[in-house]
């Protein structure tokens, strides 16, 4: 499960007893997306009576630092991505000098997770294309290798949509090892949707649904 914590510059009210604590769990939700888990110091905060069950509490059997007095440290549990899996086997042609599977390829590998991930949730990225005279643009990409796959090697493309609107819709993938489920590469893309001839456009209403986007 995706954690993160929370910044020096979460929001507080005050409630009915005066004590200051963070806002309800759809404030917890809407502040995730402010947050990157790389990039935040860990920060003690008060407990009280009010923040108890709205965020699981670091205690002193984790590794991080315990309670001190009556502060603790809080970590707050963000909504896992559904991924879809697709398992590749590597060919010799896809490795390197090195021999290892040549970093282009983990690109060539997310789009084969893409057209997965659509066919699993039960359209065709081709019918969009030939039917609705629309597609999803590559506008960004970016991956992480952590650590290398060589040939004959069985891994798994997991793809998700990390995000969607009617324009743009971004997809994160995580790249392991079957046998040992040992994680490959991090990566994700943005898309923008465009008709036929390339211009912006948005994606037609019958798609919405597949993305969890509204169609009213």
């Amino acid at each position: 499960m995706e954690c993160g914590y929370l910044s020096p510059l979460w929001p507080r009210r005050q409630n009915e007893s005066g004590d200051k604590s963070p806002h309800s769990k759809r404030a917890v939700i809407a502040h995730l997306h402010l947050i990157k888990k790389r990039h935040l110091k860990r920060v003690a905060l008060p407990i009280t009576p009010a923040l108890r069950g709205r965020v699981r509490l670091q205690g002193a059997h984790d590794r991080m630092t315990g309670p001190v007095g009556n502060e603790c440290l809080m970590r707050i549990e963000a909504p896992a991505l559904d991924f879809v899996d697709t398992v590749v086997n590597v060919r010799y042609a896809e490795t390197d000098q090195m021999g290892v599977v040549y970093y282009a390829n983990y690109l060539v590998w997310f789009e084969v997770g893409r057209v997965a991930w659509c066919r699993a949730r039960g359209f065709s990225y081709r019918d969009m294309e030939i039917e609705d005279g629309h597609r999803m643009m590559v506008a960004e990409a970016a991956c992480r290798y952590r650590a290398p796959a060589r040939f004959d090697d069985d891994v798994v493309i997991r793809t998700a949509a990390a995000s969607a609107s009617e324009k743009v819709i971004r997809f994160s993938y995580e790249v392991r090892d079957k046998k040992t489920w040992k994680l490959l590469a991090t990566g994700e893309t943005a898309h923008v949707v465009t008709d036929l001839n390339n211009r912006p456009s948005r994606l037609p209403a019958r798609y919405r649904k597949y993305f969890r986007l509204r169609t009213g």
